[in-house]
């Protein structure tokens, strides 16, 4: 079934490649008086603080990005687990594509 899925997912055109200067927005929810300002600060989160969402299982780490930066905002509110005080925001760019 997975394989047949993932024929869909291609033949739907729904993997691309990121051209050089694509941006991809990642957004982290956090209490006021803290600042993430460090890659691995704002890049996925490590295994052990991993929780269940909608796209992964606890424990499971995935990258969540966009590309743009209030579309990356309302995905890590879609994902909150208590009210959001404060937010970091980062957005990066590939010098060179970026292939699946």
């Amino acid at each position: 079934m997975l394989r047949r899925l993932g024929e869909l997912v291609i033949e739907a055109g729904l993997i691309r490649e990121f051209e050089p200067g694509a941006t991809i927005y990642r957004a982290r929810h956090h209490t006021l008086g803290i600042a993430y300002t460090r890659a691995a600060e704002l890049g996925t989160a490590p295994r052990e603080v991993s929780f269940a969402n909608r796209m992964s299982p606890a424990g499971i780490p995935l990258f969540y990005g966009a590309f743009d930066a209030d579309t990356a905002v309302r995905e890590a509110w879609a994902g909150a687990l208590h009210p959001v005080a404060s937010w970091s925001l980062s957005g990066a760019s590939r010098t060179a594509p970026l292939s699946p």
